[in-house]
């Protein structure tokens, strides 16, 4: 692939810094870095960067040294095309640590400059108390909490905001928390009427879009794009085939202490006791008689795998708190599935978005290899530019199901 139309652009919002692309006056070419990363995952709030500037005269060490927590607006890719090619990875990063490798003895210090990134929310966060839902106090949904309240602390646009709808009004508290930690939080309690078994996931990926979504609405996004697996004469230059992959499905690793859950709660002075095996809990994900979780009905007899207290119920709202926390514990398990993938640099495949793949099977001729096609959940991004000026993005996604051909030996085992 030719990078020519690739830029980067790294600027401080405060004059000091600014490393622009060579298409600019003053511009520099991709090849004065080593290294231009940038990562994003679903499991964790906030994005991820690290940028290796090839400094040889020691101008940043000299000018600037190192300032903490200086702000930098950065984007990465290229002016979309006529075809929906290309696009921007932009967000704002701070500067959280400094390092020089490769250190060159001269005159002066120089070497590479390596700055260490983290998203600028990070950085503004600060730790908050807050209430919701107490006697007198507004009915106010999660969803709406995180509409009024936190999404204006984030400064996020609303056109980069996903956010399932949340039942009820659960009593929830911030107690001496930063907003990050109690959005994690908040996760792991909502609870959707409408996919009462879906798990939610919270974060910020590397294009800076807000998500707070649970497995169902992410499964059922428009893909980005589509792949394929296989050979073909283009397919060294067509971003469509995929260049590398790897699966790992991680099995009873995830998925053995989730057989049968026993959750335990006290409410009306009484124990309640709701037992729940792993195929109830993910029933809501497809309705394709193909697509089964891979764990045979034979385990889920016996005693219970995993035993569970949840808490003490005062109120109605507390068993909507009570269910959400239930599906939580099933977050793993719905990403039990996975590859890696090594594909083209694209900016629109980042983390929370979906992709479709398609493969050929190996064993019959023409026929799809339904156990890795269709739709999968992008739960780790990695976008790389190295010293070459080389770009590519390595993705890691998850599917909660795997659909099964009809002679499958296990297929009424299931």
């Amino acid at each position: 692939m030719s990078t020519s139309k690739f830029q980067f652009n790294m600027t401080s919002t405060k004059p000091g810094i600014s490393f622009k692309s060579e298409t600019e006056a003053d511009g520099m070419s991709l090849k004065n870095f080593r290294k231009i990363y940038f990562e994003d995952n679903i499991t964790s709030l906030y994005p991820y960067g690290d940028v290796y500037y090839i400094d040889q005269l020691g101008i940043i060490s000299d000018k600037i040294f190192f300032v903490e927590g200086m702000e930098f607006n950065i984007k990465l890719g290229y002016e979309e095309d006529s075809k929906k090619k290309g696009g921007w990875l932009e967000h704002n990063y701070v500067w959280v640590e400094g390092q020089l490798n490769n250190v060159e003895l001269a005159d002066n210090v120089a070497g590479d400059q390596i700055f260490i990134l983290f998203s600028k929310h990070i950085f503004t966060d600060r730790v908050q108390s807050r209430s919701f839902n107490y006697e007198d106090a507004k009915k106010t949904t999660i969803t709406d909490a995180l509409k009024t309240v936190y999404m204006p602390f984030f400064s996020i646009p609303k056109e980069k905001w996903f956010i399932s709808d949340t039942a009820d009004f659960p009593y929830f508290n911030q107690y001496n928390e930063t907003n990050g930690v109690f959005l994690q939080k908040l996760a792991q309690v909502a609870y959707s009427k409408n996919d009462p078994l879906a798990p939610f996931f919270t974060f910020i990926n590397c294009n800076g879009e807000f998500y707070f979504m649970h497995m169902a609405d992410l499964m059922r996004q428009q893909p980005v794009k589509e792949f394929m697996i296989g050979i073909s004469e283009t397919a060294q230059f067509d971003d469509k085939y995929i260049k590398e992959y790897n699966t790992f499905h991680h099995g009873m690793t995830l998925n053995k202490r989730n057989y049968i859950n026993s959750f335990f709660t006290f409410e009306n002075n009484e124990l309640a006791i709701e037992n729940r095996t792993i195929h109830e809990a993910t029933d809501y994900i497809s309705k394709d008689e193909r697509e089964k979780l891979l764990v045979l009905k034979d385990y889920l007899k016996g005693d219970p795998t995993n035993n569970i207290y949840l808490g003490i119920s005062h109120q109605q709202d507390s068993k909507e708190y009570f269910r959400g926390l239930k599906n939580s514990v099933y977050t793993d398990t719905n990403l039990s599935y996975r590859m890696t993938l090594m594909t083209q640099f694209d900016v629109k495949c980042i983390a929370g978005k979906t992709i479709t793949i398609q493969v050929e099977s190996q064993m019959k001729n023409k026929e799809i290899a339904v156990e890795y096609s269709g739709t999968w959940l992008i739960i780790k991004s990695k976008h790389l530019i190295d010293q070459d000026g080389v770009p590519y993005s390595k993705l890691t996604i998850a599917k909660p199901k795997i659909a099964i051909d009809s002679d499958h030996p296990f297929k009424k085992d299931f």
